[in-house]
């Protein structure tokens, strides 16, 4: 039996397109700070 897939998303869309798509998931949300000091580049924050 495949393992369901982790929906890391608060997103309603795309928790709507698994339910549409018969998806077996689980949504796991991690709190991440993604905040970055004023002074770093832009070209060096990862996306």
């Amino acid at each position: 039996m495949a393992s369901p897939i982790i929906l890391a998303s608060q997103s309603p869309r795309r928790k709507q397109l698994l339910e549409w798509a018969e998806v077996s998931f689980e949504i796991i949300i991690k709190s991440t700070d993604e905040s970055y000091p004023d002074t770093l580049p832009t070209d060096k924050i990862p996306v």
